[in-house]
């Protein structure tokens, strides 16, 4: 009997509809790019000759494009672009 009346007061009660937070700030990286990155990309700067990397982007990107050290790799942002 008990396990009805707590439904009935439920049933009764008003509803309260609570809007869920705000996302999160987006983390802003701000990256120092050799002054030869002149191309803006969507906002990320590249060095001319960027769609053939080979030559051109490996020596700071690494040999395989996927990063080296600190320097982002191609892959964070163009993605199957490169596989």
């Amino acid at each position: 009997m008990l396990a009805g009346a707590a439904v009935a007061v439920a049933a009764c009660a008003p509803a309260v509809i609570v809007p869920a937070p705000p996302p999160p700030p987006a983390v802003v990286v701000e990256v120092a790019v050799p002054a030869d990155h002149t191309r803006d990309k969507h906002g990320a700067l590249h060095r001319p000759g960027y769609k053939r990397p080979i030559g051109v982007c490996d020596a700071c990107h690494g040999s395989d494009l996927r990063g080296a050290g600190k320097v982002r790799g191609c892959f964070a942002c163009h993605g199957k672009e490169w596989d």
